[in-house]
C-alpha cells in the first residue's frame, strides 16, 4: 500500500457553555416535592384548646364541631385541667375554618335541653352531641373557653327584628313564641338587662312573611304568667293558660292606622291584653246568685280567653250581665248556640288553677252566625257532642279519672271515646256510655275486654317507686283500654251491648291466661328472677331477634322472694332451647349515656312496647330442655368486666340505686356499681362500686359520693340523662390527692356547693325554704345566676347558701346589695289595707329562688363577699 502521507491535525475541544441535561430530572422531582408539601401545608388542620366545666357529652375522635350544620372540627384529646374543676378538649379545626376563630368566638355544647321556652337538642338523641360554633371579631385566637349555654342567634336570617322593653323579663325566656291571633309568627332570641341595668330589653325575630303585620301602633303584650291583685272586699286573680305558663309567650294586635314602623325604636311589652286595650266586648246574662267576681276567667277547652270586665246587677235583682272581653283570637267562637256556664267547684288535678282564682266560666261553641250577647245555662249542657259509631255501655265498680271525652284505646291507638256515665244498681255501679268511631267499630268483639288505663298507678317498696302510667291524656283525663282474647271464633259487638271495667290488663287477661287458647305442641319452661321488669303476659321471646315464642304468664315463688315467668316456645323452635340457654331481660329500651351521647340498644320494636325477653345458647351441645324446666332469668345480656379497685359507699335513706349504676367524675365514667344491699329498717343502703384504675385517686380521704337523679319542675329537667339510664354516682376528689388509701366511705344527699367561673357570694338564712341546688337568681327578673349549694352553718342555727353570679352580671353586685327569697306565695293582710299577695314565675313558685338589687352609690365588693338573705323583698 502506498503509505498517507495525509499530515496529522490536532483534535478541537468545544466547552458547553448551558446546563447539563441531566439536572433536569432532579429539579422537576424537587419541584413536585415542594408543591407536595406546600399542599400538605394547605390541607393540616388547626389546632385550638377549648374548656368545658365537665366531659359530659365530649369524646374524643367522636365528638364534631359543626357550623351550620356542616362539620368543622374533631376533638382529637381531653384532659382534665391540674385543678380538676374542668375539662380541656384538643379540637383540630379545619383549614377552613381558620376565618371563624377570633377573640370573640363562642363555642358551647349542644345537648338536648328542656326549659320553659321548649325542647331544644333534640337531634343529638340519635346522632350524639356535638359543640357548637358562632364566629366572633376580635384578633386571631387559639384558646376558648366554652359557654354554659347556647349564645342569641345571629339576626342574619331574612325578617323583621324589633326590640321590647319592661320592667322585668317575667315569664318571657329565649325561645318564647311570638303570637298573632294564635298563630306563631316569630319568637324571642334574647333576653338582656339595658344598659342603665333598669330595663330589661326583650329581642324579637318576626318571620318575612309576617312582617308586614306590624306597624308602628302595634302594641304587644306577655301572654304568660300570674298576675294575683287583692283589696278587700274584691280578690282579682289573672291566670293565663296553663300552655302559656309553660312555654311563655308574646301577643300582639295592629290597628290599621299605626303609621310606618321605625325597626330602631323601643316598643313598650305590657303586662296582658286589657293593659294593651285589646279584646272583644261580649255580655252574658247570668242568674244573680252566681259567685261571679271582676277578673273570673272565661275557659274553652282548657283555654283562656277572657276574663269578666264589669258586672252589673239587673234592676229586678234576679239576673246579673257580666260584661266579658275576649281575647280577639277566640272571636270565631261567639256564635249563635254558644253555650256559657259556671260549673260548681270540683277540683281535680285537671284543674289546678282553681286553687289560686277559683272556678271559670266555661264556653261551648255554637255553629251558628256571629253573636256577641248571650244567656248563661242553669247547669253545665248533660253531653257534648260526640263521634259517630258504634255506641256500648261498659260496667265499672267506680268511675276512677274517666270523664266526658276521655279516650277509648286499642294497642294505645285512641279509637273511641267516652260520651257520659250514670249510677245505676242503686248507686253501686257505674254505668259508662262510650262510642267506639265508625272506621275502629270492627275491632270491637262481643267476648272484648275492657280495662282502666287512668290516671298514674303507683307501687311503692323498699326496692324505690315504681310508676304505670298509659297516655298523657289518660294520665289528665282518665281512659279505657281493650283487647279481644285469641279464640277461633269471634263475632262482632251488637249496638248498646254491655261489657264489664277491669282494673288493669293483667286481670283483664287473667295473668296472661286468656291470650292463647292453643298451646298444643309448644315448649313450656319457667324462668326464675329477682324482679319481673317491663316483662307482661303476650311480651314477646327471641332468639339471635327472631320471635320464637311469648310470655304465658308469671307469678311469685312459693317463698315470694322471686318471680317465675311461664314461657312457650313455639314448636318449630322448641329445639334451640337446650341446658346451655342463657335467658336475659330485653325489656323496653336500655339507654347508656356517655361522652359520646346517648346510646339506645334493644331487641325489637315489639320490645319496646310490650317488653320482652332474649336468650342464645353458650358453647358446646346441651341436652334439649325438659317440660316446665326451670332457668334462670338474668337483667342484661352483657355483664360487664372489671379490673379494679372495689370500694363500698353507705347511702342515707331516700337514695335509690341499681346494679350496673355507673360512678362519675367530672361528666367522666369512672366505675359501676356492682351490688346494693339494704343496711337497716330506714332505708339506708350500701352499694359496692367498682372505679377504673385511672380513677385510683377517688379511693382516698377527702373524696365525697352522692347520687344524682333526674329532678323534673317547671324550670326544666334535672340531671336528664337519669331518665334513661337511671340515678348514678357523682363524686368530687379531696384536695390531697396523695391522702391515705380508703375503700369505706359515707354518701352524702346532696351535691357539694362548686366554686364557678363569676362571683361566688354566701349568704346566710335562718332556714332553707323552697331554695335548692340549681335555684335561679334574678336582678329585675333576668336570670343572672344559680345556687350552687348549702349547707348548715358552724353554729347550726342557720343555712349557708352558696350562689354564683354569671361573669358579665358579677358587677351588678354591691356592697350594699340586698338579696331576698322568691320562693312560694307572699301573702300580707291587714284590716284596713287590704290583702296583698305576691308570687314571681311559677318556676320560683315550685323549685324556689333568689332576687337581690343594688341601691346607688354602691361600692365594688370583695372575692367570696357575704350576705344576710331577706325573707321578703325590701
Amino acid at each position: 500500500m502506498t503509505p498517507d502521507n495525509t499530515p496529522a491535525t490536532d483534535a478541537v475541544i468545544k466547552q458547553h457553555r448551558g446546563p447539563s441535561f441531566v439536572w433536569i430530572l432532579p429539579l422537576v422531582a424537587a419541584l413536585i416535592a415542594a408543591w407536595l408539601a406546600w399542599q400538605s401545608y394547605q390541607d393540616a388542620g388547626i389546632t385550638i384548646e377549648v374548656q368545658f366545666e365537665s366531659a359530659e357529652g365530649l369524646e374524643a375522635e367522636k365528638t364534631k364541631v359543626l357550623f351550620r350544620g356542616l362539620p368543622s372540627g374533631t376533638i382529637k384529646q381531653l384532659r382534665l385541667n391540674e385543678d380538676l374543676k374542668g375539662v380541656t378538649a384538643i379540637i383540630e379545626m379545619a383549614s377552613e375554618a381558620e376565618p371563624l376563630l377570633h377573640e370573640n368566638t363562642r363555642f358551647w355544647l349542644v345537648k338536648p335541653q328542656v326549659s320553659l321556652s321548649g325542647v331544644r337538642g333534640l337531634e343529638t338523641l340519635l346522632s350524639g352531641y356535638y359543640i357548637g360554633i358562632q364566629p366572633g371579631d376580635g384578633e386571631d385566637r387559639r384558646e376558648f373557653v366554652a359557654d354554659s349555654e347556647p349564645p342569641p342567634s345571629s339576626k342574619d336570617k331574612p325578617g323583621l327584628y324589633l326590640t321590647l322593653s319592661s320592667d322585668s323579663a317575667a315569664s318571657v325566656y329565649r325561645g318564647s313564641k311570638l303570637f298573632y291571633r294564635d298563630i306563631q309568627v316569630g319568637e324571642v332570641i334574647d333576653v338582656k338587662l339595658g344598659k342603665a341595668k333598669q330595663q330589661v330589653l326583650i329581642d324579637l325575630y318576626v318571620e318575612s312573611k309576617y312582617s308586614e303585620l306590624i306597624n308602628g301602633g302595634t302594641r304587644f303584650w306577655n301572654a304568660s304568667g300570674i298576675s294575683i291583685k287583692a283589696d278587700l272586699p274584691k280578690l282579682d286573680i289573672k291566670f293565663d293558660s296553663l300552655a302559656s305558663i309553660v312555654a311563655g309567650g308574646i301577643s300582639f294586635y295592629t290597628p290599621a292606622d299605626g303609621g310606618e314602623l321605625n325597626p330602631d325604636t323601643v316598643l313598650p311589652l305590657y303586662s296582658d291584653y286589657e293593659a294593651a286595650e285589646d279584646g272583644v266586648a261580649v255580655t252574658v246574662k247570668f242568674p244573680a246568685r252566681t259567685p261571679l267576681s271582676e277578673g273570673t276567667k272565661v275557659v274553652s277547652q282548657e283555654i283562656v280567653i277572657g276574663r269578666i270586665q264589669k258586672l252589673e246587677f239587673n234592676n229586678d235583682l234576679t239576673t246579673q250581665t257580666a260584661h266579658l272581653l275576649i281575647d280577639p283570637r277566640a272571636k270565631p267562637l261567639l256564635r249563635a248556640g254558644s253555650q256559657f256556664w259556671l260549673p260548681k267547684p270540683d277540683f281535680d288535678i285537671t284543674q289546678i288553677g282553681q286553687l289560686f282564682d277559683g272556678n271559670a266560666i266555661q264556653l261551648q261553641p255554637g255553629p251558628g252566625i256571629p253573636l256577641f250577647r248571650f244567656i248563661a245555662l242553669n247547669t253545665p249542657p248533660a253531653k257534648r257532642p260526640g263521634i259517630p259509631g258504634l255506641d256500648i255501655q261498659i260496667i265499672a265498680d267506680q268511675l276512677g279519672s274517666l270523664d266526658f271525652g276521655s279516650p277509648v284505646l286499642y294497642r294505645q291507638v285512641p279509637v273511641g271515646e267516652v260520651r257520659g256515665y250514670e249510677l245505676i244498681e242503686q248507686g253501686k255501679k257505674v254505668l259508662i256510655h262510650a262510642t267506639i268511631a265508625k272506621e275502629h267499630s270492627q275491632l270491637l268483639k262481643s267476648n272484648s275486654r275492657f280495662w282502666n288505663i287512668s290516671g298514674v298507678q303507683v307501687a311503692a317498696d323498699l326496692d324505690g317507686v315504681k310508676l304505670d302510667t298509659g297516655s298523657l291524656t289518660s294520665v289528665i283525663k282518665g281512659g279505657i283500654s281493650f283487647f279481644t282474647p285469641d279464640i277461633k271464633e269471634k263475632q262482632d259487638a251488637t249496638p248498646n251491648q254491655q261489657f264489664h271495667l277491669y282494673k288493669d290488663f293483667d286481670t283483664a287477661s287473667q295473668q296472661g291466661k286468656l291470650i292463647y287458647s292453643n298451646q298444643a305442641g309448644k315448649l313450656q319452661i319457667r324462668l326464675v328472677s329477682e324482679q319481673l321488669g317491663s316483662v307482661k303476659a303476650g311480651s314477646p321471646v327471641l332468639y339471635r331477634q327472631l320471635p320464637v315464642g311469648k310470655v304465658h304468664g308469671y307469678r311469685l315463688s312459693e317463698d315470694g322472694q322471686n318471680v317465675e315467668v311461664q314461657l312457650l316456645i313455639d314448636k318449630a323452635y322448641r329445639h334451640l332451647v337446650t341446658s346451655k340457654s342463657r335467658f336475659w331481660n330485653a325489656s323496653g329500651i336500655h339507654a347508656k349515656l356517655d361522652l359520646s351521647g346517648l346510646t339506645l340498644q334493644t331487641e325489637s320494636i315489639d320490645t319496646i312496647v310490650r317488653g320482652g325477653i332474649a336468650f342464645d345458647n353458650k358453647p358446646g351441645k346441651g341436652k334439649a330442655a325438659k317440660f316446665n324446666q326451670r332457668f334462670t332469668l338474668h337483667p342484661n345480656k352483657q355483664e360487664g368486666l372489671y379490673d379494679a379497685l372495689a370500694i363500698r359507699i353507705s347511702f342515707p335513706a331516700g337514695n335509690t340505686l341499681e346494679p350496673g349504676a355507673e360512678l362519675r367524675f367530672q361528666g367522666l365514667k369512672m366505675g359501676r356499681v356492682d351490688t346494693v344491699r339494704l343496711l337497716d329498717a330506714s332505708g339506708r343502703i350500701e352499694a359496692r362500686v367498682i372505679i377504673d384504675q385511672q380513677a385510683e385517686f377517688l379511693a382516698r380521704e377527702g373524696s365525697r359520693f352522692w347520687v344524682a337523679s333526674s329532678q323534673i319542675s317547671l324550670s326544666g329537667i334535672k340531671n336528664p340523662e337519669a331518665l334513661l339510664s337511671g340515678n348514678y354516682i357523682v363524686a368530687s376528689a379531696g384536695k390531697n390527692l396523695k391522702a391515705p388509701r380508703k375503700t369505706q366511705f359515707k354518701g352524702i344527699n346532696n351535691a357539694p356547693a362548686v366554686s364557678l367561673p363569676g362571683l361566688n357570694v354566701t349568704l346566710t338564712s335562718p332556714a332553707l325554704d323552697s331554695v335548692e341546688t340549681g335555684s335561679p337568681v334574678y336582678y329585675r327578673g333576668l336570670k343572672v345566676g344559680q345556687i350552687t349549694g348549702f349547707e348548715l352553718g358552724e353554729d347550726l342555727q342557720s343555712v349557708e347558701i352558696y350562689a354564683n353570679i354569671q361573669p358579665k352580671y358579677s358587677k351588678l353586685v354591691k356592697v350594699n346589695s340586698r338579696f331576698w327569697n322568691l320562693s312560694g306565695i307572699s301573702a300580707d293582710f291587714g284590716l284596713f289595707s287590704g290583702l296583698e299577695i305576691e308570687t314571681s314565675t311559677l318556676d320560683t313558685l315550685v323549685s324556689g329562688g333568689i332576687a337581690f338589687d343594688s341601691p346607688a352609690g354602691s361600692g365594688t365588693v370583695g372575692p367570696q363577699p357575704r350576705f344576710r338573705l331577706l325573707k321578703d323583698a325590701p
